[in-house]
Order: structure tokens, then C-alpha cells, then sequence
């Protein structure tokens, strides 16, 4: 505290009564207060007093009993547990090396009971020999070596630690370890013989330029030169300078720094390269460009060219042309020993032919069924379709009869026929062929028999002749005839068509057609009413027609009899071909193909050695002829220009 002689506020009533100061906070009190600040002050110092002392208690039972820090309980822990992994690990090893080893004695027991019967068996029996004493002799130190030495049993060590292991790290430790971390030894490159103009001295050196080859450039300003030392050299080389101070082009003067510009070095030697003194050096070099030239363009042409290569092989295997076919299909050509031959050999064509003609509506049975106890024109009106029912379907019968027979004889003429090539065609083209084939049949064989069939039908429409079903004209009644036996028809009436002026005229009934002629009323029926049993016959004597043999027909349900007949019934054609059959029957007696080969680079060097003698003569008589040509120009052009001026 410090008392003042002039009176100010006190900082706590803010009386002008203060008559000391503290020199600690620089505030004002009076004497009522200072007091009081004073307590203030003593509570404070007794707290810091208690702290220390609480402190220095720590300290000295931490120095006491320094097994009670926390770190120290830490590596108890740490111990104790490591000692607890340490002993379980080692109990499952004990149990499992018992268990391991028992199971060795219990296998030479074994072995050794086995053994000990052997011997009382021959020892009871009493023959032996030497080779049974010596194979018993063997059998008994084998079983004593397992039991002795157990060597399947070992202790490995693994060397991947399963217990952490634990260090004390200190700050100030790694504080020393970043001041030390820096401290490393240097070894003079250039100079330390003192100041100096020697070649192994230098005086205040600065600017410095480390070379490829680890030289290194000095500028050594103060003896006014550039030094040069190379790698490990006691001394050093002046590059430029060293003549003293001065203003001339040898002398430096205080150079402090060094600029090496080595495009600048590169391009100087590249320029001494080309530069060429006597005639002979022109020629020699120019022969050398011409040279490398000449073997880079052979080089790259040997490599990059291609070069069409033929292979011919006689009488292929089929397995051989196979591969053949696989890597070479588009060059590969093989010619038939036998030209001509027969389809038959190679290919089988088996017609499928529409449901209906194998149905139960084009057998007899059927047929039958629907004649009944005949006389089907008094029994049925003619617009019903049972009047001419059994003629359509008898009909039925007979143009699928027809369609097989036209099918399969033209089928026999066509395999029985010749295929007369030289060339052997490949699969795809086989396929092709037999596809063109097919298609030509599907559309020249039906025209024969349906040139034949439309004929029939127009002679029977233009000549009106009457049905037997009575379904196109009717005899006229006693009552209509007007004299003698002239007998009269008349035409019936369908819908609004009339067979005296069409014979083609037909009406639906139930779900079937009726017309003037039964053929007529067939060929325009649909397939609808041949899958509806109430359509055919009401009685269900006979079970429908299996409508789910139809799920892969080509034909709708709404399809005529028409347009089944113009492909003569036929639902696809089944066929099969040999490939294999073909080619054997061919017997190609040889097959070529031809591929692009591309030159290697082994073969690229082959050529440039083979070329070199004779291009190192060329290119060296071209360079001479070159430069005696360019020496002569020049000399007259010397000549004519000294004449002039003379």
C-alpha cells in the first residue's frame, strides 16, 4: 500500500476521502474500506496458502508411495491382464497337447498290441526266419522312435505379438528428439584451405550451378572468376575469368551468380555435328543421313506390309474342314470329287400334314354315322347341311387322299434328284439352297393338281349338272308338267344367288355351308364348325375334335377349306439335313483358303541386314555423285563470275 497526499474517491463509498492507494489494483481507499480491502487480500493469500499446502501433501505422498499413481495402476492393469491371456492361452495348448498326445500313445499301443500278437502267434508256431526277425526288429524301433520322439507334435511361436505392448512417452523426450532430429554432419565439396586465388581455394563464394555429372560451377567473386569442381576433386578448374578485375572479354569482374543454359550447349555441339570441313566429310555424312533413311523406310515397310498368303490342303477331314470353316470362312473353297449328288444322300423332307385328314370327320365310321338309314333328301331340308353332309366330308377324304399322293411323289422326285456342283458350299449356303428348294416346291407342286381341280369345277358349273344330293335343282311335281313325260328342274335358291346363273351359289347352316354343289360348299367352309361337336352331330355319340392339337397350326379358325387345298393340306414341312452327309458324299479332294500375313520386326531386321551391304555401296555412290554434281555448279558458277569481272 501506498499513501497519498492529495485526498480522491474512494473506489468503494466514491467519498473524496481516500487516503491510501494500492498499488496491486491502483484503486483508492479510505480508511473504513482500506480495511476491508485488506481482509479481502488475507482471505485470498490464506486461499493460495491452503492450495500449496494441499499441493506439497500431494508431492509428498506421491514421493512416499509412488506405486499410487494412476499411470503405475494402468500398468498394473496392463499387466494383469497380459498375465491372464498369457495363462489361457497356455492352459488350451496344455489341453490340447494331452489330448494330442494321448491319442499318439493310444496309436503306438495299438501298434504294439498288434505287434506283441504277431510275435506270440509265430513264437507258439515256431517257424521263422531271419527275414521275419529282421522285419520284426524293424516294426518294434519304428513304434519306440513315434513314442519317444512324438515328432508330428510341435510348439510353434507366432511372430504376431497378442499382447500390446506398452512404452512411457515424455514430452520432454520428444522435445529433445525435435532438437536433436536436425543435427546432421557435412562434408566440404569445394574449398576449406582458406581464402585465397589457388585452385583449391575460394574467396566469399555465392552463386553455385550443380552439373549432370555432380560438377559444381563456383563464382568466386572476389578472385573475379568461375570455377569448376567436378565430383570428390581436391581442387577446382577456372571456366571462364581469373585474369583479374577489368572491362576486357577475359577478365570477370565480382561475378556473384551463374546461369547455365544447356539448350544453348546442346545446340552449339548439334551445329559442330553438321559442320563439315573437306569434301570428304560432306560425303561421309551425307551417306549416313542417306543410309539411315534408306534402312527406316525398309524397316517400317517389312513390318507394317501384309502379304496375301494361299494354304491348300488335300482330301480335308471333316473335322479338319470344320476348323477350317471357323477360322477361314470367308477365303475358304474346297472342290468336290464328285460333282452330281443326290439330295436323298443329305436331306429328308417330311410333310405334316393339316389335322383334319387324320381326324375322325374323314373316317368311314364317321361317315357312316352321318348317312344314317340314308335317303338324306327327304329326310332334310337342302338348306341343311346334313343334306349333303356325308358327300362334303366324302369329299374331304378324298382331297386329303389326294394332297398325301401328290406330296409324296413330289417329294421322291425331288430327293431322288441330283444337287451337281463343283464348288463344296458351306453350311449357311446348304441351308440357303434347301431353303430355295422348299419354297420352289411349296410353289409349283400344289399348281398341277389344282390346275386339274379348278377344270373339274368349272365343267361341272358350266354344264349344270344336277347333284346327287339334289341340292342345286329339283324334279318338278306331277301337277307342274303340262304334257306328255317331259320332265322339268328347277333351280334352287340360295339366299339371294340362284344355281341356274351360279353355280357357286352357298348359304351358312349350323355353322357349316350349303350350296349348289357339295365341293362348293366344302371349299368355302370354315374350320370353326369342325371344333364345335353341336355344330356336327347333336347326339355327343362322337367326342370333338382335340382343339388343343392346333395351338401350333399356321392356319387361323376362320380359314376356308379353300385356302388349306391351295398348299394341298400341308401344315409345315419337316426337315432334317447332314451337313456332315453332304461333305462326305462330296469327298472334296482339296480345300484352299487364304489369309494376310504382316511381317514381324525379326523379320524387318532380317531384310535390313540382308539390304545393308548393298545399300551401304548405293547410298556412298549417290552422295559422290550428289556432291561432286553440287561441286562442279558451284566451280563453274566461280568461273563464270571471275570471266565477267575480267
Amino acid at each position: 500500500m501506498a499513501t497519498a497526499n492529495s485526498r480522491a474517491k474512494c473506489s468503494i463509498c466514491n467519498k473524496a476521502n481516500a487516503t491510501c492507494f494500492c498499488s496491486g489494483c491502483s484503486e483508492g481507499f479510505c480508511f473504513q474500506h482500506l480495511a476491508e480491502h485488506q481482509q479481502i487480500l488475507r482471505r485470498q493469500l490464506d486461499e493460495i496458502i491452503n492450495d500449496h499446502n494441499q499441493f506439497q501433501q500431494k508431492v509428498i505422498q506421491q514421493k512416499q508411495n509412488p506405486q499410487n499413481s494412476s499411470l503405475i495402476q494402468q500398468i498394473n492393469e496392463w499387466e494383469t491382464d497380459s498375465i491372464e491371456k498369457i495363462q489361457q492361452t497356455a492352459q488350451q495348448c496344455r489341453e490340447t497337447l494331452m489330448k494330442l498326445t494321448q491319442k499318439t500313445i493310444n496309436d503306438v499301443e495299438k501298434k504294439f498290441i498288434e505287434l506283441s500278437e504277431k510275435l506270440k502267434e509265430i513264437h507258439e508256431e515256431n517257424e521263422f526266419n531271419e527275414i521275419d526277425l529282421k522285419h520284426f526288429q524293424s516294426k518294434l524301433t519304428q513304434i519306440t522312435k513315434e513314442f519317444l520322439q512324438s515328432s508330428n507334435i510341435s510348439i510353434r511361436q507366432d511372430s504376431q505379438e497378442f499382447i500390446n505392448k506398452i512404452s512411457i512417452i515424455s514430452s520432454f523426450e520428444q522435445i529433445q528428439t525435435k532438437k536433436n532430429r536436425f543435427q546432421q554432419f557435412a562434408i566440404t565439396v569445394a574449398g576449406g584451405n582458406g581464402e585465397g586465388d589457388d585452385l583449391n581455394q575460394l574467396y566469399s563464394p555465392e552463386g553455385i550451378f550443380i552439373d549432370n555429372d555432380k560438377s559444381i560451377y563456383i563464382a568466386d567473386p572476389w578472385n573475379h572468376r568461375i570455377v569448376k569442381w567436378k565430383l570428390k576433386s581436391s581442387t577446382g578448374q577456372i571456366i571462364a575469368g581469373g585474369n583479374g578485375q577489368g572491362g576486357q572479354n577475359n577478365p570477370l569482374k565480382e561475378p556473384t551468380d551463374i546461369i547455365f543454359d544447356k539448350f544453348i550447349a546442346m545446340k552449339t555441339v548439334i551445329k559442330n555435328l553438321f559442320i563439315c570441313y573437306n569434301q570428304q566429310q560432306m560425303i561421309t555424312r551425307l551417306q549416313i543421313f542417306f543410309l539411315t533413311v534408306s534402312l527406316y523406310c525398309i524397316f517400317l515397310y517389312s513390318t507394317y506390309t501384309t502379304q496375301l498368303i494361299t494354304v491348300e490342303i488335300n482330301k480335308p477331314t471333316y473335322s479338319t474342314y470344320e476348323s477350317l470353316s471357323f477360322n477361314y470362312s470367308q477365303s475358304l473353297q474346297c472342290f468336290c470329287s464328285d460333282i452330281s449328288i443326290p439330295y436323298q444322300s443329305f436331306l429328308t423332307i417330311k410333310p405334316r400334314f393339316h389335322d383334319l385328314c387324320s381326324s375322325q370327320f374323314v373316317s368311314q365310321d364317321w361317315i357312316n354315322y352321318l348317312y344314317g338309314r340314308g335317303n338324306l333328301v327327304y329326310r332334310y331340308s337342302f338348306t341343311d347341311f346334313r343334306a349333303s353332309a356325308v358327300g362334303q366330308l366324302q369329299l374331304l377324304t378324298s382331297l386329303c387322299e389326294i394332297s398325301q399322293e401328290t406330296i409324296n411323289t413330289s417329294l421322291v422326285q425331288l430327293l431322288t434328284s441330283d444337287y451337281n456342283d463343283r464348288q463344296l458350299l458351306s453350311e449357311q449356303r446348304l441351308d440357303q439352297l434347301i431353303q430355295t428348294q422348299i419354297n420352289q416346291f411349296q410353289l409349283v407342286t400344289p399348281n398341277s393338281l389344282l390346275n386339274i381341280f379348278n377344270l373339274i369345277r368349272e365343267t361341272l358349273g358350266a354344264n349344270m349338272i344336277i347333284s346327287l344330293w339334289s341340292v342345286n335343282w329339283l324334279i318338278a311335281t306331277q301337277s307342274i308338267i303340262n304334257s306328255g313325260w317331259t320332265a322339268h328342274t328347277i333351280p334352287i335358291v340360295y339366299g339371294k344367288c340362284n344355281c341356274g346363273t351360279s353355280w357357286t351359289c352357298t348359304q351358312s347352316s349350323q355353322g357349316m355351308m350349303v350350296g349348289c354343289y357339295p365341293l362348293e360348299s366344302l371349299l368355302q367352309t370354315t374350320l370353326q364348325c369342325f371344333y364345335n361337336q353341336s355344330c356336327i352331330d347333336s347326339t355327343n355319340k362322337f367326342t370333338q375334335l382335340n382343339i388343343s392339337s392346333l395351338k401350333t397350326s399356321q392356319y387361323r379358325m376362320s380359314t376356308t377349306i379353300q385356302s388349306i387345298l391351295n398348299n394341298l393340306m400341308v401344315e409345315e414341312y419337316i426337315i432334317n439335313k447332314s451337313y456332315e452327309n453332304y461333305f462326305n458324299q462330296c469327298a472334296p479332294s482339296s480345300c484352299s483358303y487364304n489369309y494376310m500375313k504382316r511381317y514381324q520386326v525379326t523379320e524387318g531386321i532380317i531384310n535390313i541386314i540382308s539390304l545393308y551391304s548393298g545399300l551401304v555401296i548405293l547410298t556412298r555412290c549417290l552422295s559422290v555423285i550428289l556432291i561432286k554434281l553440287c561441286s562442279y555448279k558451284s566451280n563453274r558458277i566461280t568461273i563464270e563470275i571471275t570471266d565477267q569481272n575480267t
